[in-house]
């Protein structure tokens, strides 16, 4: 049902929600939204903490394969990937943990993002 002050106006031009006219950009907008939650509720499964899925789902998906094919392994020594991996903050910069994908040793990666301020939407 269209707004009182919107009446005249046609029903598909206002957002019955907010009263307001919709804009050009709204799909997009709610498109987003809807894929950020989405990345939010895959990593919220007891793999990331709140904090930590939020400054992950930031980072784009090709920076993300990237980090995780960058981590370090204290036995074997070298840069691994990162299989099996949980994410948490620690002094304001993401910490992902997990299991390297040759021996199964743990192996970590510190994400520096104590520079980046969060701000809740």
């Amino acid at each position: 049902m269209p707004c009182a002050q919107n009446r005249a106006q046609e029903v598909d031009e206002v957002d019955a929600k907010t009263c307001r006219r919709r804009q050009p950009g709204d799909g997009i907008r709610k498109l987003r939204a809807a894929v950020g939650i989405l990345m939010f509720l895959r990593m919220s499964d007891g793999k990331f903490t709140t904090q930590a899925a939020i400054l992950w789902g930031a980072i784009p998906l090709e920076a993300q394969k990237r980090i995780l094919k960058n981590a370090f392994c204290a036995k074997c020594n070298v840069v691994v990937e990162i299989v099996d991996y949980y994410g948490t903050v620690e002094n304001g910069d993401l910490m992902i943990d997990g299991t390297c994908a040759f021996c199964g040793h743990a192996a970590a990666r510190v994400v520096e993002t104590s520079k980046i301020r969060i701000e809740n939407n």
